[in-house]
């Protein structure tokens, strides 16, 4: 069981105003970023054939991947660090440690109530991501492994958060350390094999013209 916590995020969430505040922000941003795109594609070149739609549709999974993955690293943080964070910034967190409630009830109650949040988010841009195949260049299989990495992403980032929320007093402080360590763990990674790849290519490529 999940316990109760979870169950009284899971009833109060959507009675929040926030709640639908930060799908339409989000979507507004994925759609606003789609449109750019398509802008600039059809402005270069027009588009005149299949293969032009499926050069629309990769370019736009290599642009949303990536930027709901550093969105949904912000909202992780503030959600995850927040579920400990705010106990006890009311000073309530010795009161529900000593219901009777367990351990695991604790805790597990956290994560989910941490994971709510981001995953509203997360789930509202499926509908839009997966109409790419329709475009073709990418296949509803590349759609589900990405859906896959993040959603183990936001889990782990909120158990970060949870931890980091536990260690720090205040949750501004457990919000930046918690994105601290997801943009070290993930994006930076990422952005140093880019920085590697694109200086072999650089590097083939003067090689091949020698």
């Amino acid at each position: 069981m999940i316990g109760p916590i979870f169950q009284r995020e899971l009833s109060t969430l959507p009675r929040r105003p926030k709640h639908f505040i930060a799908r339409i922000v989000f979507l507004v941003m994925l759609f606003a970023i789609i449109c750019t795109t398509w802008l600039l594609l059809a402005g270069v070149q027009p588009v005149q054939n299949a293969g032009d739609l499926a050069r629309f549709g990769v370019l736009i999974f290599q642009l949303l991947a990536p930027f709901q993955m550093v969105v949904l690293l912000f909202m992780a943080a503030l959600a995850g660090t927040s579920a400990v964070s705010h106990e006890k910034d009311k000073q309530t967190l010795t009161l529900l440690l000593m219901t009777s409630l367990t351990d695991v009830e604790v805790v597990i109650g956290k994560i989910g109530a941490g994971l709510l949040a981001t995953m509203n988010a997360f789930l509202a841009s499926a509908p839009i991501v997966f109409l790419l195949p329709i475009l073709g260049g990418v296949s509803l299989d590349q759609i589900l492994r990405s859906y896959a990495i993040l959603g183990a992403f936001l889990f782990f980032l909120c158990n970060i958060a949870l931890l980091w929320s536990v260690v720090c007093r205040r949750t501004r402080n457990a919000t930046s350390i918690t994105t601290l360590t997801g943009f070290v763990i993930y994006v930076l990674p990422l952005f140093l094999l880019s920085l590697t790849i694109g200086a072999r290519f650089r590097g083939a490529g003067r090689m091949s013209w020698l």
